[in-house]
């Protein structure tokens, strides 16, 4: 996984100036040393820390700056006057957050760490908060060591029956993932039969041969998921939006739909929509 920091967080970090220091602190000195993870900054982000330490007359300013470089490895990501030029044609409003997409687009990341999401709205990358962050990364170390690729090339979930694997899925199944942002995120045929996922936000989420079946989905964010194949029998829609998404193949039986939306899905049978909207969905031309 390979992500960019928000400048904004890292300064937290290091002049602990607010009370988004501690989540800071949980990016640049646990998430950061992870092996799965890397952590990129920017040029301008070293600028900022090196003009706020003389500012304030820090006698350690070299050393936090080069610290800084240390601990990040050289992911230090210059913006160059290509980059610049992204910038100035981005829509995004805030210059400094259009110049980071920018230089995550350069550099291949899909991922932004920010505890200011609005300054990147428009953005199509992944916007997340350091928590949505650690839930990813620990929702996606259960899923490895509750589930194994057999054969490797199959790209088909087989159950792993170990004590170790069963009892991570077991954690899998009592973790609380309501609200959790889990767009673009590739669950494909995992169980995740009965999990609480109310309100979370998986758009575009690969749920393909997915059980979802009793899991609490109300109010969730399904809109443009692949779903094909995957089993919703019984589970809570409630409120959620599934439009756009792929539903060829899918298990909607006994699924609560009440105020679900649709629209613009593929894969949805004549005879399945007008059973869904008897049951209550509602669908939207798209």
């Amino acid at each position: 996984m390979r992500i960019l920091a928000d400048a904004d967080l890292v300064l937290e970090f290091f002049l602990n100036r607010s009370s988004f220091a501690e989540d800071a602190h949980k990016l640049l000195v646990e998430i950061a040393k992870l092996p799965e993870v890397e952590v990129y900054v920017t040029d301008k982000c070293l600028k900022r820390a090196h003009f706020e330490f003389l500012d304030r007359k820090s006698d350690r300013t070299e050393y936090m700056v080069n610290s800084i470089i240390d601990m990040l490895d050289g992911r230090i990501i210059k913006i160059n006057n290509r980059i610049k030029e992204k910038a100035l044609n981005s829509p995004l409003r805030d210059f400094d957050s259009a110049e980071e997409v920018a230089c995550a687009m350069e550099m291949q990341l899909n991922t932004i760490v920010t505890q200011n999401p609005q300054n990147f709205d428009g953005s199509t990358l992944k916007i997340r908060s350091v928590g949505n962050l650690a839930n990813i990364i620990q929702l996606e170390k259960n899923l490895e060591q509750s589930y194994s690729l057999y054969p490797a090339s199959s790209g088909v979930f087989q159950l792993n029956q170990t004590p170790e694997a069963n009892q991570s899925a077991a954690k899998l199944h009592e973790a609380g993932l309501h609200g959790t942002d889990l767009h673009g995120v590739d669950l494909h045929g995992v169980d995740l039969s009965g999990v609480n996922l109310y309100a979370s936000n998986s758009y575009g989420a690969n749920l393909c041969n997915a059980d979802l079946s009793g899991a609490n989905l109300c109010n969730a964010d399904l809109s443009s998921a692949n779903l094909s194949g995957a089993n919703l029998s019984h589970a809570d829609l409630r409120g959620a939006d599934l439009s756009s998404a792929d539903l060829t193949g899918v298990n909607l039986s006994d699924a609560i739909v009440e105020k679900a939306l649709f629209g613009g899905n593929s894969g949805l049978s004549e005879d399945l929509e007008l059973d869904l909207k008897q049951r209550g969905a509602v669908f939207e031309d798209c």
